[in-house]
């Protein structure tokens, strides 16, 4: 879930958003190997799975059907980002 969040310490705004069990971060990393444009910081113990780009890539060769099922799901969170980011977008333009 995505909402606006204000900084008084540094007087800035940002929106933030809180992943849930499951979520995924960092995923535009996975797929172009760039570095993430934005930093996570976990308020609970957390448990995460790092997987790199190159990891990925050693996957996908010995389990391509598996591979092509989470490359297909992440496609749909990216999508449902995009409208997000869009929507936020808009609602900045009024």
């Amino acid at each position: 879930m995505w909402r606006w969040c204000v900084c008084e310490a540094r007087k800035t705004r940002a929106w933030v958003c809180t992943p849930m069990q499951g979520d995924i971060i960092g995923d535009l990393t996975l797929l172009d190997g760039r570095p993430r444009p934005a930093g996570a910081i976990s308020l609970t113990q957390s448990n995460c799975f790092v997987l790199t780009p190159s990891g990925f890539e050693n996957f996908s060769r010995r389990f391509p059907h598996i591979a092509n099922r989470v490359l297909a799901n992440m496609i749909k969170i990216l999508g449902e980002r995009l409208r997000d980011a869009t929507w936020v977008i808009n609602g900045l333009e009024n």
